[in-house]
């Protein structure tokens, strides 16, 4: 594709992450992108549902080691905006300068060469955040095409990006970010355990879950949607809760009825499919093989997270519900 080309796919698909599509833009996404008809009223809804309330497409909804936006890694994005002359209105209707659709309006502006640093960030979340829609149950088909159309395009741009950084962090990833609570948990076990005092049971829960639940810790995104997957697959009934909490709530449900083994089953189901999510894209794209890499060593620690526990469980007495 030419510089035009690429320019203009990519405003396409930032429009579309941007806001919910009208009939003429619903009509244009099929006509350009082959993306699924949809009724714009049905979509809007759609959009809500995945984009507002359960992935949100936000960079550091996948780098930052808490999960939160409008970090201070977000706040340099304003900085790298203004270095290239780069001010777009729907920049002060998103929550943060790291949305999707906002990185695809820059990358239109600046081109493919035009900042390797960017490059290197948006390679490290964008595919993450693509898989984390496409995996969304009962996400709607238009979502989940335009997840894939946007992690095609990013690939077959072929962005440069800085080698360096993905060797440091390779580094600094094969220490694995259990060591300083696996000790507590090994010692004095996690929230079902009955010899555990309540104060200590609520903490230790709280960080199991938030492990879990961080894509920069575990390597993977679980929505609430995707939780309450889970609790289904498990007859479990969950409140509309915020997903921190969900979690917890997951998990306390799952220690009382006796189906933490199940759980924990289920959620090594979830690692091999994010597992073999990330292999796809990096077949398909061998260039962003270290990213993927990357990402595959989160998961393994949440796999040895998940190993600890089921140790834990057959060495102590479950608390009775």
């Amino acid at each position: 594709m030419s510089t035009a080309a690429d320019a203009g796919l990519l405003r396409l698909l930032a429009e579309l992450w941007l806001h919910e599509p009208d009939a003429a833009m619903v009509a244009r996404a099929h006509r350009e992108l082959g993306l699924p008809p949809a009724d714009p009223a049905e979509l809007a809804i759609a959009y809500v549902d995945v984009l507002l309330n359960s992935v949100y497409p936000y960079g550091t909804s996948f780098t930052d080691p808490w999960g939160e936006i409008n970090t201070s890694e977000a706040e340099v994005m304003y900085e790298r905006f203004a270095q290239h002359g780069f001010d777009a209105p729907a920049l002060r209707e998103v929550g943060a300068p790291d949305h999707i659709g906002i990185c695809l309006q820059f990358l239109a502006h600046v081109g493919r060469e035009g900042d390797i640093a960017f490059n290197t960030q948006l390679l490290r979340w964008a595919p993450a955040l693509c898989i984390a829609i496409a995996r969304e149950p009962g996400g709607h088909s238009f979502y989940k095409a335009l997840a894939e159309h946007t992690c095609a395009a990013l690939m077959a741009m072929a962005l440069p990006v800085d080698r360096r950084w993905l060797a440091a962090s390779r580094f600094d990833l094969v220490m694995p970010p259990l060591a300083d609570l696996a000790s507590d948990w090994a010692t004095d076990g996690f929230i079902p355990i009955a010899d555990v005092d309540d104060e200590a049971r609520e903490v230790r829960l709280k960080d199991i879950v938030r492990f879990l639940l961080l894509a920069e810790r575990s390597g993977l995104f679980l929505s609430r949607a995707r939780i309450g997957y889970l609790a289904n697959r498990l007859g479990i009934r969950l409140p509309f809760l915020p997903r921190l909490m969900l979690g917890e709530l997951l998990f306390t449900a799952a220690g009382e009825e006796g189906r933490l083994d199940d759980l924990m089953a289920l959620l090594r189901d979830e690692i091999a499919g994010w597992r073999e999510a990330y292999a796809d894209v990096a077949r398909t794209w061998p260039a962003w093989s270290d990213y993927a890499e990357l990402w595959g060593v989160r998961l393994t620690n949440s796999t040895a997270l998940l190993d600890g526990m089921r140790r834990i469980i057959q060495d102590h007495p479950i608390e009775e519900g």
